[in-house]
Order: C-alpha cells, then sequence, then structure tokens
C-alpha cells in the first residue's frame, strides 16, 4: 500500500513508523503548517467490505470527535484515493509496550500513576458510547511530560494479526484480550477495564497473566482459568495494587471494576496504601484454599470420553481487530465438539489432519440450511463471502477414510464474516 499521490501535496513522507495488518502509519511533515505529525493510512476498501468500510469511516468520526488530554489529538480526518486517513499528534517517548521491553517492570507509584490516567481516559469515551477493545502496552503513548496517552481506539484493524499455518505454528498470542471478546460475547466498557488490568499485571510482573503457551491452552485459559497473582512473580508489590489488578480480571464482567471512574478511584486509593483487598479472581501465590468459587472456577464439563469439553480439537477462535483465524483438527475417529467463532471479517480454517485428497467441504446454517456456494475456489483454499451476522453456520468436511466431520461456527453480532477453508 503505497502513499496517495493527492496526499503529497499536503504531506511529506519522511518515513514510516508503523505497520499492522489493515493499515500503515506514516511520519509526515504538514507542507503548509511545516509541523510533523503522525498520519495514519488505511486501505482501499473492495466492493464487498461496504461493511468495514462504514464501521471504519464511523470510528475514525467518533475519533475525531473526542477531546480530552488523555486520547490521541486527531488534527485532520479525510479520504484520498479510495484511501480513509487521519492525522494526529506524534508524541515523542517511547510507547509503555517498548519501555516495559527496556524495564521489565515498573515501580509500583508509576504503575498507579499510570492506570489513573488511562482510566480517567477511558471514563470520558466511555460516556460517549465508546468502547476502546485494544487496550495494550503498545497503544498507551507518553508526552513530553511522560503522561500517559490513549491511541488506537475503535480502530481494531490496525492490531497485530494472529494466525496459524498449516503446520499449527503459532505467529501470534490474543494476550491483551478479555474472555467475553474470546467467547464472541458483546464488548462493553468492562472489556477495556479488564484488558487494562492486563497491561497493569504486566507493569507490576513482568508478564501477562496468560502466556507461554499454545494458542488453544491460551484462549482456555483466558476463558476458565483464575489468573495467578501478580505477587507469584513480584513478591514485593504492595498488596493493595495487586488486588486493584485483580479485581480488573475476572472473567465476569459484571465482578469487575463497575466502572472506569471506580478504577481510577481504587488506583489512587492504593497509591496512598488506604484500599482494601477483596477476594477476586486471583490464585493465591502458595498452595492453601480452594480457588475462588464461581463459574471460573468450576472445573470443564466432562465428555463420554472422560476428556475436558475444553480439550481442543478445535482451537478457539478469537478477535484481533476484525481480523480473525481459527485453525481446526480432523482428529482420526473424533468429531470436533466444541463451538468455534467465526470473527468480523476473516476466518481461515486450516486443517492438520488427515482429510480426503478432494474433500467436499460445505457450509450451512445450522438447523438444516442448504449449503452456500463457494465464492470462489483457489487451489487448495474455498472461500464463502459474506455470511450473515450473528448467525450459527455448520461446515463440513469429507476424511480421508471416507467419514465425515463437522463443525459449528457462529458470527459476532456487528460484522458480516469471510470464511476461508485452506486445505
Amino acid at each position: 500500500m503505497g502513499f496517495p499521490r493527492a496526499l503529497e501535496q499536503t504531506y511529506e513522507v519522511l518515513d514510516a513508523i508503523g505497520c499492522g495488518g489493515f493499515a500503515r502509519v506514516f511520519r509526515v511533515r504538514h507542507r503548509d503548517l511545516d509541523r510533523v505529525m503522525a498520519l495514519k493510512l488505511m486501505p482501499v476498501f473492495g466492493p464487498d467490505q461496504r461493511d468495514e468500510q462504514k464501521r471504519c469511516r464511523r470510528e475514525i468520526t467518533t475519533l475525531a470527535r473526542l477531546s480530552h488530554p488523555g486520547l490521541v489529538r486527531i488534527l485532520d480526518v479525510g479520504e484520498a484515493e479510495g484511501h480513509l486517513y487521519y492525522t494526529m499528534e506524534l508524541y515523542p517517548g517511547p510507547d509503555l509496550g517498548t519501555t516495559l521491553r527496556t524495564h521489565q517492570t515498573l515501580p509500583p507509584g508509576r504503575i498507579c500513576d499510570i492506570g489513573i490516567q488511562v482510566a480517567r481516559a477511558l471514563g470520558h469515551i466511555h460516556r460517549e458510547g465508546v468502547v476502546h477493545r485494544d487496550i495494550k502496552p503498545e497503544n498507551i503513548l507518553f508526552d513530553a511530560r511522560e503522561g500517559a496517552i490513549l491511541a488506537d481506539f475503535g480502530l481494531a484493524h490496525v492490531t497485530d494479526v494472529t494466525a496459524m499455518t498449516k503446520e499449527s505454528e503459532i505467529l501470534g498470542t490474543p494476550l491483551y484480550l478479555s474472555p467475553e471478546q474470546i467467547n464472541g460475547d458483546r464488548v462493553s466498557p468492562a472489556t477495556d477495564i479488564y484488558q487494562l488490568g492486563v497491561v497493569l499485571f504486566k507493569a507490576a510482573s513482568g508478564k501477562v497473566p496468560f502466556g507461554e503457551q499454545g494458542f488453544a491452552q491460551l484462549c482456555e485459559a483466558i476463558v476458565r482459568q483464575p489468573p495467578p497473582r501478580p505477587t507469584t512473580f513480584r513478591a514485593d508489590l504492595p498488596r493493595p495494587l495487586e488486588a486493584v489488578i485483580l479485581r480488573c480480571l475476572e472473567k465476569d464482567p459484571a465482578r469487575r471494576w463497575p466502572s472506569a471512574a471506580a478504577l481510577e478511584e481504587a488506583l489512587r486509593s492504593a497509591a496512598k496504601g488506604l484500599f482494601t483487598p477483596t477476594p477476586t479472581a486471583g490464585r493465591p501465590a502458595d498452595p492453601g484454599p480452594a480457588p475462588a468459587s464461581g463459574p471460573e472456577a468450576s472445573p470443564p464439563e466432562k465428555g463420554p470420553d472422560g476428556e475436558g469439553r475444553m480439550g481442543l480439537s478445535i482451537v478457539l477462535g478469537f478477535v484481533v481487530g476484525s481480523l480473525v483465524m481459527i485453525a481446526c483438527w480432523a482428529f482420526i475417529g473424533r468429531v470436533p465438539r466444541h463451538q468455534a467463532l467465526v470473527g468480523q471479517t476473516t476466518v481461515v480454517v486450516a486443517f492438520d489432519g488427515p482429510i480426503a485428497e478432494q474433500p467436499a467441504v460445505t457450509l450451512r446454517t445450522a438447523g438444516g440450511g442448504a449449503p452456500l456456494a463457494p465464492s470462489r475456489i483457489e487451489g487448495a483454499s474455498v472461500r464463502f463471502d459474506r455470511l450473515t451476522t450473528d448467525t450459527r453456520y455448520l461446515l463440513e468436511w469429507r476424511r480421508s477414510w471416507g467419514t465425515t466431520a463437522g463443525e459449528e461456527l457462529r458470527t459476532l453480532p456487528d460484522l458480516g464474516s469471510t470464511l476461508a477453508v485452506e486445505l
């Protein structure tokens, strides 16, 4: 994706400073103002991407109307040669992700300070009806006075892409996603609170609550397992701060802090040593009391073969911005049982087991709908475009030994999807 010539009349490109799965960010100089700024450029949308274009335009407009000291400042919004773009203030300091890669952890006071500032910014956008959905260290910038600035909210198209190759090699992980995002449930301000909790956990302990494991195990852990306590990794962390973080990480959104303002106040109290810890979803650092009660502490339901239903014959799908990928294994003698999630724009199902040389792949709505005709077949890829929102589908394929396996998929509520089956 090059830089549109129409924009070159106004902006001089100095260099490219960021690239995600859906957008590029350039450092540019405004020729008339002689001012250096960042310009985020979206791709040209195709005729089958009207939903994505509409949503992207709506979110850019929302971003432009928000004004708060803790939010990235938008300078201009427009469209050139079919590309949506916006310019924003360029901040001099490294983002929080870069800072944590250098220093691993931060002092407790600084953690509280960053958390307070981000929570205050979240409170503002939540009151405006906006949910960020992509809180992570790389999206927390710092101004010249080291004030925290929240960037990239709502524009999930530019987040890193998690993918799985046909050899089942994981190329990325959804470390900052909330349980409801993995499950395909509707996001809410509580989603941002959870993600900020993961960021604070990382800044406090040098680790994310769930990491260093495979994609399937990671998704299962985020949805079902209680997080470890940060003091497991950093014994000198103040317990009041730990309690604030762990409440952010509750599986049930209703059990998290009720608002960003409540989280901000709790962090202020923790910074003063006045916050009284309450029971949370975290498991104790040392063996002792039984895990906290509640749905998240319940063991997986057992299937007829004695394995938990979270025994992953299919990997959970999850939302990373608007690109979602699923990997599916065709296990010998076992039909996958776990419901998979089709994400917002594209899903890739990559088979890593014995299947027919020319497998019959069909897709239909669950409940006996007629098979959908593939939009196109290219080599070993079968593509189904423009799936409807919030709909259950059944994907079926024929194994190499002649039997048929199937997997139920469910699209998310807010966008039609595309299903690409790679064989």
